[in-house]
């Protein structure tokens, strides 16, 4: 039996909660050898201890590869809050998670997952994925979704003018008035722009 496969053996069913720990850490190191990934995110699922969660987690960061990325983005929409917070902190240190994983995630029917989705790209910094989150402030159904999107965008966007003519600027004014009269939108409007103009301002 192989080092990693004999990991994933203690990780699976020792009974010990801290042999199962120290298994989930050692497999960090043997990431792309096949069931790795897997095995670590049952346990980030599923088991009972959540200092073996919280070591699961550490070694899919550790890891860092296109599998543990879209397992990321997949356990985004599980319904665990803990997993879910746990998926986002492995996508916002991942370091190359491809747009288009993102963009899936965005256009989900899960609001859920949109508003995930959207935090972590706020977290990362990801600017590429400004005309989404500009899409998702002029058309998504799901306030808090917008809302989240607001926040993305004062902390991402500029007052650069599009090709079209319109600029950040115009996408976070054109959400508050899809939302008259919610007046947290409305704040976090003003705040958003707020943001964007002493950005701005400080050059």
């Amino acid at each position: 039996m192989s080092e990693s496969s004999s990991l994933i053996n203690k990780l699976k069913t020792e009974e010990d909660e801290d042999d199962r720990c120290f298994a989930a850490q050692d497999l960090a190191e043997y990431g792309e050898e096949t069931g790795v990934v897997d095995a670590l995110v049952q346990a980030l699922q599923s088991d009972e201890c959540r200092g073996v969660q919280e070591a699961a987690c550490s070694a899919l960061v550790q890891i860092n590869n296109d599998q543990v990325s879209r397992q990321a983005a997949r356990l985004m929409a599980e319904e665990d809050a803990y997993v879910r917070n746990a998926a986002s902190d492995i996508l916002a240190e991942s370091k190359n998670v491809p747009d288009e994983l993102f963009a899936e995630m965005l256009m989900n029917d899960d609001p859920d997952l949109r508003i995930f989705a959207t935090v972590t790209i706020d977290n990362r910094r990801v600017r590429s994925l400004l005309p989404m989150l500009v899409e998702l402030l002029e058309k998504d159904a799901e306030i808090n979704v917008v809302s989240a999107a607001i926040n993305a965008l004062g902390n991402l966007g500029c007052r650069d003018v599009r090709d079209d003519g319109s600029s950040d600027v115009d996408a976070l004014l054109t959400a508050g008035r899809r939302f008259p009269n919610e007046p947290f939108i409305t704040f976090a409007v003003n705040a958003a722009i707020s943001q964007i103009e002493d950005e701005a301002a400080a050059g």
